[in-house]
Parts: structure tokens; C-alpha cells; sequence
């Protein structure tokens, strides 16, 4: 079910929801059409459920108010799993309906080990984590068991946005049978697009499957690549050289390259060099722009056939990746401007190089570069991800896709 908060300008709930839950801070309804949640206040004659934090007792209300259900719900910290089962158990000796406890924040790998919670307290557990990077953990408690999942208009609270809910995830669609996959990304790493276009295929193909972007710090990487919750994973930046080292197999492309952009079962592939493959490069001189997973892998699987040239903006990384690759490698500020191909994986866009016009550009980037977008031979960033992402598809699910 969906659990709809609605904000300060709403006196009503779209009707794809189930509940309307009413915020003493977000709104001054006191009646509805719809079943009510009331939260962080007193029981009425409307409330279908009542959320009291706990540990506020809420025994004095349960005589005159028989037919409300009750949620004793916990905000704060996650400390540990131990923690977290003798939080349960305290709260439950009250004898809710409910047991909702909500993570200031929580790192995705500490998530993943709370999973066996959701049988301890079979439907009645809703188990998640604050804030935007923490969304992923909405999705599973509602998959591993949670009676309802909130959401908004606008994702108040880092909630997922209704219309996101319902278009991209198709929440409505899932179970606790759906199979998972993953991209694993910094926590820094520029937004993807990869979950706003697999998740609409899954549904158009009737695949069941949900695929979620799961931000992590770098200890993390081992533990929720090696999940055996997950099915596959798609990975990105700054993680591509260390799923590299991870893998217990490598395909041919991910050891040209180097670096693995895709995961399943222990083996390591690297779909990133798929747009290459479309490309009629000849014999030209080929400039790469940045030092970072996509520019070395695209550099070694360049290197044996075309006049391949990096470019990067400092010294000690440089030098790093002169030694590393056993390629050209310069500094942006010595940028010469006589190449046939530019391939561009920076996230910066104002770099000031000079280009020639009638050459080919290939800019990484989802948002393009409005100067490259004035070349004729130009090639988006997403149809690089688009050409990677079928190719992973394929990979994941041993069969074609259009996307």
C-alpha cells in the first residue's frame, strides 16, 4: 500500500494512494475523504492508524478509540543490528500493530544486514533510512515485508515522489519475489539515468525485476557487490578499478580495459566501450580528456590500433597514469589541437580548448557540452549510455532489448 503525506498547500490525496498520512507540521485538515495516518498526534475520529513515537506510551488512548491501529515508531540513529533487534523487541512488548523505525541515515551495506528483521516481525515491520541517498531503503523494507511505503508530492523527507513511484519504479507491480539490480556509485558521483530506463522496460516486458541506484562509500564495495540479494550490478564512478580487482572472472573487454562497469555472479565485464564499436575511427589520432575509469578504458581498447593521446588537469595524476597505461599523457594546459577524434569524460564543460570544427566528438557526459552539440560529428553521452546499457542488458538477461 502507499502512504501519501500530504504538504502544507494539499487538502487532498491522489487517488492511486491508499492512505493519507497528516503531518502536525504540514497540514491543518481535520477531515478527509481518504483513510488517515495520523502521525506525532493525538488519535481522532478519523485516524485509521495512529503513529506515536516511541517511547510515549499511547495505552490511555486504546479504550476510546478501539478501531484505530496503532504504529510505535522509533527516529534516531543506527548504531548496529544488535541495537536494532533490542530496540524491536523493547517497542513490541507495547503491543502494536506496527513497528516503524526510520534511520537519521544508514550506510547500504549496514541496510542490506537488517534484512532478516523483515522475517523476525513478519508484516508488521516498516524499516528504512532518511534522506535522498538512503532511497533505496524504502524500496526494499517495502519488498522485504513493509505493509505500506510513503511518498509525496515532492519527496518531503527524501521520499520517493509519487509520480516517480508509480511511472519509474511501477511499485505497484512488484514482490517480494522480484529480482534485484543495482548501480553501485559514489556517493559523489554525477546523477544516472540508468533506473528512469530500466525500470519502464522491465514493466513494458513484463520482466520482474527493479533495478535501484545504491550510493556507497568505498569499504562498501565488496560486501554489497558480493550480495547475494542482488542478481547484477551495473558500476560507476569512482568504483569501476576496484570491482576490477574484485571479480573472481573477467570478460575479455573488462581485462583490455581494465575496469568492470558490470557485475553478475563474479564475473566483471565493461560495457562502457560499446559506442566504440559503432564508430568508424580509420587510422586518426584519437585525444581523451580526463584520467578517471571511462578514459583509461577507452584508452586501452583504442591503444593497439589508433594513435591514442590522453590529457589531464595535473601533474601527479599524470605521471600516475603515464607509467599505469604506457600511453601519451598530458597535461590540458598543453592541449594541441590537431587530433581527427576528442573524447571528452570531464565533468566540467568550460575548458576553453580549441577544436577544430570538422572533427568527430564523443562528450561523456548525460548533460552535453553546448559547444560540442554545434560540431557535426557528435555523439552524446547518452547514446554512449544507451549503446553500453543495451549491451548490459544483454548481459544481465541473456537477450535483446531496444532501448
Amino acid at each position: 500500500m502507499i502512504v501519501y503525506t500530504l504538504g502544507p498547500d494539499e487538502e487532498e490525496s491522489p487517488l492511486e494512494v491508499d492512505f493519507i498520512e497528516l503531518r502536525p507540521d504540514l497540514t491543518h485538515l481535520t477531515t478527509v475523504s481518504q483513510k488517515v495516518v495520523l502521525t506525532k498526534q493525538p488519535p481522532n475520529s478519523i485516524a485509521s492508524f495512529c503513529d506515536i513515537s516511541f517511547p510515549e506510551s499511547f495505552h490511555q488512548f486504546r479504550g476510546a478509540f478501539p478501531f484505530v491501529k496503532w504504529i510505535y515508531s522509533f527516529h534516531g540513529p543506527f548504531i548496529s543490528y544488535e541495537n536494532t533487534l533490542r530496540l524491536l523487541q523493547k517497542m513490541d512488548q507495547n503491543t502494536p500493530d506496527l513497528l516503524k523505525v526510520c534511520f537519521d541515515r544508514i550506510s547500504f551495506s549496514d541496510y542490506l544486514e537488517l534484512k532478516p528483521l523483515f522475517s523476525l516481525y513478519k508484516d508488521r515491520l516498516i524499516l528504512f533510512a532518511q534522506g535522498e541517498e538512503c532511497q533505496a531503503t524504502r524500496i526494499l523494507s517495502f519488498l522485504w515485508g513493509a505493509r505500506w511505503i510513503y511518498t509525496s508530492k515532492n519527496g518531503l523527507y527524501g521520499q520517493i515522489p509519487l509520480k516517480e513511484l508509480l511511472e519509474i519504479y511501477q511499485i505497484k507491480r512488484l514482490t517480494r519475489q522480484t529480482s534485484l539490480y543495482g548501480l553501485i556509485k559514489g556517493k559523489k558521483s554525477p546523477p544516472s539515468i540508468g533506473y528512469k530506463i530500466y525500470n519502464p522496460l522491465f514493466a513494458r516486458e513484463k520482466i520482474d525485476a527493479l533495478y535501484l541506484n545504491l550510493p556507497v562509500e568505498e569499504n562498501e564495495v565488496e560486501k554489497v557487490l558480493k550480495s547475494d540479494l542482488f542478481q547484477g550490478f551495473s558500476i560507476t564512478m569512482p568504483f569501476k578499478e576496484i570491482a576490477y580487482r574484485l571479480c573472481k572472472t573477467l570478460a575479455p573487454c573488462a581485462t583490455i580495459c581494465r575496469a568492470v562497469n558490470t557485475y553478475v555472479l563474479g564475473v566483471g565485464y565493461n560495457t562502457d566501450i560499446e559506442i566504440l564499436k559503432t564508430l568508424s575511427l580509420g587510422g586518426k589520432r584519437v585525444a581523451i580528456l580526463g584520467g578517471g575509469g571511462v578514459a583509461k578504458a577507452f584508452a586501452l581498447f583504442l591503444k593497439n590500433n589508433y594513435e591514442v593521446h590522453l590529457f589531464v588537469r595535473c601533474k601527479k595524476k599524470r605521471d600516475a597514469i603515464e607509467r599505469e597505461l604506457q600511453l601519451k599523457v598530458s597535461l590540458l594546459d598543453d592541449w594541441q589541437s590537431d587530433f581527427d577524434m576528442v573524447i571528452d569524460t570531464l565533468p566540467v564543460y568550460d575548458l576553453g580548448l580549441p577544436i577544430q570544427k570538422g572533427i568527430q566528438i564523443l562528450d561523456a557526459k548525460l548533460v552535453p557540452n553546448p559547444e560540442y552539440e554545434k560540431f557535426p560529428l557528435f555523439i552524446s553521452g547518452k547514446e554512449m549510455f544507451l549503446a553500453q546499457g543495451k549491451q548490459q542488458l544483454k548481459i544481465f538477461f541473456k537477450k535483446e532489448f531496444v532501448l
